[in-house]
């Protein structure tokens, strides 16, 4: 954490665009490791205390980027220098950290574990349902701008309006998620949620009217809230792969979803048009729901 609050900083002074390529791949690896360790620790908390609370815990991950964007666009307008809105945010990373550190969970893996967490059994099949999900809110952030003032003619200044609908309902649905998967249990969370995705991104192809459309996010954000952190909530019945080690492969999978979907969904756009993006995502979300149908009917 404090690499990357460091190099936060580090990142608003330079000008040079070798000195950014060094020093993003810097905050990405730190970046990284906060992401792997934080959901190790979800886990590991979720486990002992016998409660559901992955998905409250991603809730408080979207209110994080929220309240980051959000501050950086007030302190903006005030007309602070981007250095000195680096450093405040800098430092309110590390107050709450040293604040809260003191709860951080001493765990440690076994001491035998490979140095790289190559995935195996069925840490691979969720890492894919991982990169699936991923690559679906990928498309979401990526693309919605360019389906809505190219496809479906909207002004240029409401092209960000479906991400942002999408985001608060993946925020509001991962504070109920707990709840949810309570009373549902993982795999129908996980077959309901592929499948509201799957017809939120059919929607917004079929729907034309503006605000018709955003309800197609809507479902979006509802659909895939709560399949990630399900998906780290089934690491502890796996037993092929240390927990510590199986949280790393699947975060390493699902980050692949992040990776290549601007290249690989822009290839789809180019090559075949921007609506064909959603069909496929429509698609893989459809098959997720009937890979998850067999998973659990096998394993039960």
């Amino acid at each position: 954490i404090a690499v990357m609050a460091a190099d936060l900083i580090i990142l608003s002074l330079l000008g040079n665009i070798w000195g950014f390529l060094v020093f993003l791949a810097v905050f990405g690896a730190a970046m990284g490791c906060i992401d792997v360790n934080m959901n190790l620790n979800a886990v590991i908390v979720e486990n002992a205390s016998k409660k559901r609370m992955m998905s409250g815990m991603h809730a408080l991950w979207s209110v994080g980027c929220f309240a980051g964007a959000g501050l950086f666009s007030l302190l903006a307008k005030a007309g602070l220098g981007i250095t000195v809105i680096a450093a405040i945010h800098s430092l309110i990373v590390m107050v709450f950290t040293v604040i809260y550190s003191r709860h951080f969970l001493n765990f440690k893996g076994a001491g035998n574990e490979k140095p790289i967490a190559v995935p195996k059994g069925i840490v691979v099949f969720f890492g894919v349902l991982a990169c699936i999900t991923f690559l679906g809110e990928g498309a979401v952030m990526d693309w919605s701008g360019v389906l809505l003032t190219e496809v479906k003619n909207t002004e240029l200044s409401l092209a960000g309006v479906g991400y942002a609908v999408f985001s608060v309902a993946m925020l509001c649905m991962r504070l109920l998620g707990d709840k949810i998967v309570a009373v549902l249990g993982e795999e129908k969370t996980l077959v309901f949620g592929s499948i509201i995705g799957a017809i939120g991104f059919l929607s917004v192809i079929f729907l034309e009217n503006f605000y018709a459309i955003q309800l197609g996010f809507v479902l979006m954000g509802l659909g895939l809230a709560n399949i990630v952190p399900t998906i780290y909530s089934l690491t502890k019945y796996q037993k092929v792969m240390p927990i510590n080690a199986a949280v790393t492969a699947i975060t390493s999978i699902g980050y692949t979803g992040v990776i290549l979907g601007p290249a690989v969904l822009g290839f789809v756009a180019h090559g075949f048009g921007i609506m064909q993006v959603f069909y496929l995502l429509a698609v893989l979300l459809a098959a997720q729901a009937v890979a998850v149908k067999y998973y659990f009917a096998k394993m039960g």
